[in-house]
């Protein structure tokens, strides 16, 4: 979902597990329901058809690939320090 989101790509997926906390429907990308094919097809429809446009995708900070290295880098330099 984050690459999509960095690359500014229609992101469509199911109301499962975290996606419905990071996709909102219709502003970030387009949820439809799981198991459901007509479902899918519908959002799958409504980014073909350019009903939703996702110009200005709003990615949560802690998402963002630069805070992604950052706390990596942070949490690299508590593992190679040296106690006194």
């Amino acid at each position: 979902v984050q690459t999509g989101m960095v690359f500014n790509k229609p992101i469509v997926a199911t109301r499962v597990g975290s996606f419905i906390e990071i996709i909102h429907d219709g502003v970030n990308g387009i949820l439809c329901e799981a198991a459901d094919a007509k479902s899918l097809a519908n959002a799958i429809n409504r980014v073909i058809s350019n009903e939703v446009t996702f110009n200005s995708i709003d990615i949560p900070a802690y998402l963002k690939w630069d805070n992604i290295a950052n706390k990596y880098m942070e949490l690299y330099r508590k593992m190679v320090q040296v106690p006194k």
